[in-house]
């Protein structure tokens, strides 16, 4: 704060009392800060004479930290600062001159600390100004700047000792006291004055023109500081109306509009020009717009109605606002705009698509408004996507408010592009192009698809079918050829044809055919297929079982084959596990039949069994079936003409999968480390070949509840491995045992052909 409310007073031969709070009359909390800061001042470091502006600073400091420190002299507060270093600029002009022993300048100093903690300090200064003069103001930025005046205010000076201000004014920012004298005003609260221009012109300020001001102050011993920069006023010129282009704009017509200006208009000067609308890109280039009309001005908005133009032309306005001085504003490029000319209305092109045919299509458009001159349209044709007066010339009719019409163009050419484009023209040679539209014509591999397939596939036959040619648009049909395997068997001149039954076929034997069909223009389109007669439909073998008579029970779903052509079944069995399961073509069938290496079990001519959709059942009880040997079966179906199809194939022995056995830990095989096993000898048969099926006990353990030996990610542990039917006890005496932790076990058995089962999952503990 430069310094207080201005307030004359005489320097006081005591010290004027100001009383401080140090502290809170309330304790807190054993933990509540109660200590005031420190505070003293700093600088100047002693007592001394101070005049004009002068920098006081104090240092405050608190173990928790200052919130504030507030100066007052004179009981007026200077300022309220929270940013140290704590520092004051006091105005030392605005108090009277204190140079004696008991006259003096007493400034206090307040510190306030974040608990609310206060202390302060004061110090004596002496004053003496009467030898300076007064301190300069500082004149504020100009508001309130027009074409011919300028408002003009400043700081308000607090010198103890104000006699007056006086403004200056200059063209240059030199400006001193020998400049034009604006005002003097003697009062230091008015601090503002608008210049009129007076004697400057007839109207005031010039326009468009920069003034410099100072204000000085002066004292009442006759002494005056100006401020310490000149401010500058650039007086405005006049503001520019805004332009419109009103609709319609026509061929030859612009209608423009703006509204009245605030300004004292002498008139207003429009101004238009042409020019490559590329050159706006370049900001340096000035747009060369010629006057073409001088418009007095009148209330409200004002017309303009630019007529002789050309049509499908680009126009660039501005308008200028010339004032009672003679000033107008400055070009401004964003004021200008731009106004296109109508052209003579285009014709639009409908979509064709669907009037396309091999050798025509029909052009068409809406009617087309044509206002202020008579017209007529010409329609061209090209073989390319670009379309001008260089290519075919269809139509040439006058067309003058008429009607939607259409031209069918009927001397085109199948598989081909073509581009249509519409010109309308005016008496004075205005053009317009219409949109292009494009047909593509379609080929005879368009109009027919084809689609040559089986509709039913015999073991000996195919019944081929495919689209007939059916095109209305035109009718230039030729005929149909199809070849099997390169041997012509059906030709045709009849468009309506679309099947053929080839017969005398083999079964299971793939043909290539081929069709051929052609249009009167010599275009035509082959098709080709690779067909295959079927298989015998073979039965599904769905199970293979043993019985308690170990003989083999197996089960089949019969084959699709009618009465009429199945012959019967071959039931086939072996144990050459080389030869029924290799398939050497590929049909995930047993091919032993081939190579003689399999057993004949039975010959059977039942078709269907005695339900529908039942299951066909034979028994196999060859008393020579062994019980340690694997055996296959496929069944073949045979049809009336001595072909076969084999079935799927099953195997199995007539040894099933072991039983499980029932695991148990008893309580009198526990001790602290060792825990006991105890399992039923597994049912088995009691000859030799029984005897050698069996393999092994397989001893498991694990951590972990519910889980599968061997399998993938399990943590089941093999303990051992027990080949003797008969032994149905272990001992796990493994390390780490002890501590009664739970443990869990299951018993695998195994027979020698790889088939196992597992036992119940037992828990059990050490003893503690």
């Amino acid at each position: 704060m430069i310094g207080a409310t201005r307030t004359r007073w005489w320097c006081s031969l005591a010290l004027w009392p100001l009383m401080v709070l140090l502290g809170s009359g309330c304790q807190g909390d054993d933990d509540q800060d109660s200590t005031a800061p420190e505070i003293k001042f700093t600088y100047p470091n002693e007592f001394t004479i101070l005049n004009a502006l002068e920098t006081i600073r104090v240092l405050a400091r608190d173990n928790d930290g200052i919130n504030n420190v507030v100066f007052v002299a004179q009981g007026d507060t200077l300022l309220i600062t929270a940013t140290a270093p704590y520092s004051l600029i006091i105005n030392t002009s605005a108090y009277p001159d204190c140079t004696t022993a008991d006259s003096y300048l007493e400034l206090m100093a307040t510190a306030e600390d974040l608990a609310g903690n206060t202390s302060s300090t004061s110090r004596k200064f002496y004053t003496f100004n009467r030898p300076f003069p007064p301190v300069p103001v500082k004149l504020n930025p100009p508001a309130k700047i027009g074409k011919h005046s300028a408002e003009l205010s400043w700081e308000q000076s607090v010198d103890y000792n104000f006699s007056h201000y006086v403004l200056y004014r200059d063209t240059v920012n030199t400006v001193s006291a020998a400049s034009d004298s604006l005002v003097s005003i003697g009062d230091p609260d008015s601090t503002d004055f608008n210049d009129p221009g007076a004697g400057v012109s007839p109207f005031g300020l010039l326009e468009d023109s920069d003034y410099y001001y100072r204000v000085w102050v002066y004292d009442i011993y006759g002494k005056g500081t100006g401020s310490d920069s000149a401010a500058l006023v650039h007086t405005l010129l006049p503001q520019p109306s805004k332009l419109l282009a009103l609709p319609p704009v026509t061929k030859y017509t612009v209608e423009l509009q703006w509204p009245a200006s605030v300004e004292d208009v002498l008139y207003y000067r429009l101004h238009r020009g042409q020019f490559d609308t590329t050159a706006l890109a370049d900001t340096n280039f000035v747009p060369p717009l010629d006057s073409i009309a001088a418009i007095m001005p009148t209330p409200g908005l004002i017309d303009y109605l630019d007529s002789g133009l050309t049509a499908d032309t680009t126009y660039f306005y501005y308008l200028y606002v010339i004032d009672s001085a003679g000033y107008t504003h400055l070009f401004e490029r964003n004021d200008m705009i731009a106004v296109q000319t109508e052209n003579i209305p285009a014709a639009a092109l409908r979509d064709p698509s669907l009037s396309v045919t091999k050798y025509s299509a029909v052009i068409s458009w809406e009617v087309i408004a044509e206002q202020e001159d008579e017209s007529w349209t010409i329609l061209y044709r090209a073989e390319a996507g670009t379309v001008d007066t260089n290519d075919v010339e269809l139509d040439n009719a006058l067309n003058i408010n008429s009607a939607a019409t259409s031209y069918s163009d009927s001397l085109l050419q199948q598989g081909r592009l073509y581009s249509y484009r519409l010109l309308h023209r005016d008496s004075r040679d205005n053009r317009a192009w219409s949109n292009t539209v494009t047909i593509n014509t379609p080929s005879l591999a368009d109009v027919w698809t084809g689609a040559l397939g089986v509709s039913t596939q015999g073991k000996y036959e195919l019944q081929l079918g495919w689209d007939p040619y059916i095109y209305s648009a035109e009718d230039d049909f030729a005929g149909y050829i199809l070849t099997r395997d390169g041997q012509t068997i059906l030709t045709s001149a009849a468009a309506a044809t679309n099947s053929y039954t080839d017969q005398g076929l083999g079964k299971n034997t793939v043909y290539n055919y081929q069709l051929t069909v052609a249009d009167t223009s010599g275009a035509n389109v082959i098709v080709t297929l690779a067909a295959a007669t079927r298989d015998i439909y073979p039965a599904e073998l769905i199970s293979l079982e043993t019985t308690e008579a170990w003989q083999f029970l197996m089960g089949w779903l019969p084959s699709d084959e009618t009465s009429g052509e199945f012959a019967g079944y071959q039931v086939l069995r072996t144990t050459d596990m080389d030869e029924t399961f290799t398939d050497l073509d590929s049909n995930n069938v047993a091919d032993c039949v081939t190579t003689g290496n399999c057993t004949e079990v039975a010959d059977l001519n039942q078709r269907l069994p005695a339900g529908a959709d039942t299951t066909l059942v034979y028994t196999d009880d060859d008393p020579n079936l062994l019980r340690l040997t694997a055996y296959n079966y496929c069944v073949l179906t045979y049809d009336q003409a001595g072909g076969y199809a084999p079935s799927n194939i099953k195997g199995d022995t007539l040894l099933t999968v072991p039983d499980a056995v029932a695991l148990s830990i008893p309580d009198s095989g526990l001790t602290k480390t060792t825990l006991q096993l105890v399992w039923n000898q597994v049912s088995w048969g009691s000859t030799e070949a029984d005897a050698q099926a069996f393999s092994s006990y397989e001893v498991w353990r694990n951590g972990t509840w519910d889980e599968v030996p061997g399998a993938d990610g399990s943590t089941y542990l093999l303990l051992a491995t027990v080949p003797d039917i008969t032994t149905t006890i272990y001992t796990d005496a493994s390390s780490g045992l002890e501590g009664a932790v739970a443990w869990y076990y299951t018993i695998i058995v195994k027979d020698t052909f790889g088939q196992l089962s597992y036992s119940n999952e037992v828990e059990g503990g050490t003893l503690p």
